[in-house]
């Protein structure tokens, strides 16, 4: 997102999914904590390709004023869902798009996002995918300019231990990469399973200096953007069915504000994008809480 948001006339919008609903549902909110639901926390769109199942969703206005939303495909799928919508109700028919399909040994896709690399009026689409042998998760990404035509994958980031989730944010000249580190178990007490920080002075890398861990253990899917002057970065307790959420001033060092979020019941692995007040008032005449 990059821009301080809060002026006049514009909106958070927070994309996830629930695992009772594995679709697309939306909210609302003007500071980035208090989220309220639109059409009363029910999906506003459903998957009809692959294997019926939006997770993940990932929601950005692209260069040419369309909504772009990309996807999980479900947990073991080598494609990602595609769609675009003018004004996040009527969704052109989606799309399954093979990112993994040339890569040998390829076994799934998750969490894909993407970022418009304005130098080169390019989207740097990203996500995590495991290749065999192995458990071995790393984040792939490729290039396109229409999402009908893609180069072909390349690993985009790799530390030497297993990754997922990734997001990409601008701080200045910085490209910073928040991710999880995926080692360790789902349980209490362990190490890792939560979010750690790369930079690179450049959109492709190479992202370098991992941080020590900035989110509690057993996070994960975070949502990285700034607010009224500062960063916010919402993330997933995802064994407990609940949020957390921090702050930050520099984009390095954070501190938990969890106390004053609230989210919709339910809400797994969000996005946050920015839309005008006319448009929020569209969306809540056609989905009425």
């Amino acid at each position: 997102m990059g821009r301080i948001f809060g002026v006049k006339d514009s909106i958070l919008v927070l994309a996830y999914f629930r695992t009772s609903a594995e679709a697309l549902h939306l909210a609302w909110s003007t500071d980035g904590l208090n989220w309220m639901p639109l059409h009363g926390n029910r999906p506003v769109l459903w998957a009809t390709v692959g294997n019926r199942s939006i997770r993940d969703p990932f929601i950005r206005r692209g260069a040419d004023g369309h909504f772009h939303l990309v996807s999980t495909d479900s947990w073991m799928s080598k494609n990602l869902i595609y769609t675009h919508s003018q004004d996040l109700i009527r969704w052109e028919p989606q799309r399954l798009v093979p990112v993994m399909g040339s890569v040998p040994g390829a076994r799934n896709v998750w969490a894909p996002e993407f970022v418009c690399d304005a130098s080169t009026h390019e989207y740097l689409l990203f996500w995590a995918s495991i290749t065999e042998p192995g458990n071995h998760q790393r984040i792939w990404a490729c290039r396109t300019r229409d999402f009908q035509r893609f180069s072909q994958p390349v690993v985009l980031f790799d530390p030497d231990y297993t990754v997922i989730d990734a997001t990409i944010v601008r701080n200045g000249r910085t490209w910073v990469m928040v991710y999880k580190d995926e080692r360790g178990r789902n349980e209490p007490n362990t190490d890792n399973k939560a979010m750690r920080m790369a930079t690179a002075s450049s959109l492709n890398g190479p992202y370098g200096m991992p941080t020590g861990l900035i989110t509690p253990h057993l996070t994960e899917g975070p949502a990285v953007f700034r607010v009224n002057g500062r960063w916010l970065m919402l993330y997933d307790y995802f064994l407990d069915g609940k949020w957390g959420a921090s702050a930050s001033d520099d984009l390095k060092s954070w501190r938990p504000v969890t106390e004053n979020l609230s989210v919709p019941p339910g809400a797994r692995h969000g996005t946050v994008f920015e839309i005008t007040r006319r448009e929020l008032d569209v969306l809540q005449r056609a989905w009425p809480a």
